[in-house]
Order: structure tokens, then C-alpha cells, then sequence
């Protein structure tokens, strides 16, 4: 008698096979997909801080000469190749604003994703 087919001993070794297979490539996959999440915001900052300083030509008189202030990052969304950057971490548009300070001769950008800021708006032009 010829029988085509699997016994149930080997059935259940490639059920505990691919088991084992994917307990172990599960937190590779989720290790990895954190990660490249964490690149891509690091990079829609950038893009941010980079605006923010395109910004800062377009608006010289604006720049504080001592202090900080800030722009959002909706008044910088014209300096964007896309208009909404979405954070890669939540999936939402991302929001917060750019503080601005002067260092000696050279202006700092840096992202924050707080809501309260001082706009660079309080410098008449």
C-alpha cells in the first residue's frame, strides 16, 4: 500500500520548526523596523532644522541678535518639498517648532516638539 501524505509526527516537527523560527526572527524584524523608524525621524528633523534655516536667510531681521526664538513648524512648511511631514514614530503630522539662537557669529537651529514657544515675530522688521 502506498501512502502519499504526512504523518502527524511530521506535521508537528515543522509546526515546532517554524515556531522556533519565528520566535527568534520576531524581535529581529521588530529591532529593525524600530530602528529605520528612528532614521527616518532623525531625518524629517533635519529636513526641519534645515528649513528652519532657509527661513533664516528669507527672514535676517527677524533673527534675535541675543536670546532664542522660535518658528513652528507650519510657518515652515513653504520651505518643505512635501507639504505635511508625517513622524515616522506615530504616523501624525508632526508639529513643534524650531528654536532659534545666536552662538558668536553663527545661528543654532534646533527642533522641539513642545507646542509653547516665542515666535521670532516680536522683531520688527
Amino acid at each position: 500500500m502506498n501512502k502519499k501524505g504526512f504523518t502527524l509526527i511530521e506535521l508537528l516537527a515543522v509546526i515546532i520548526i517554524l515556531s522556533i523560527l519565528a520566535l527568534v526572527t520576531t524581535p529581529v524584524v521588530i529591532n529593525v523596523l524600530s530602528s529605520s523608524r528612528e532614521k527616518a525621524y532623525t531625518e524629517q528633523v533635519r529636513i526641519i532644522e534645515s528649513a528652519a534655516e532657509k527661513w533664516g536667510i528669507d527672514n535676517i531681521k527677524r533673527l534675535p541678535n541675543s536670546g532664542t526664538c522660535s518658528v513652528t513648524v507650519t510657518e515652515l512648511s513653504s520651505y518643505f518639498s512635501t507639504p505635511v511631514l508625517n513622524n515616522p514614530k506615530t504616523g501624525e503630522e508632526m508639529e513643534g517648532y524650531v528654536e532659534i539662537s545666536k552662538s558668536g557669529n553663527k545661528y543654532n537651529y534646533q527642533y522641539k516638539e513642545a507646542t509653547s514657544y516665542g515666535s521670532c515675530y516680536n522683531v520688527l522688521d
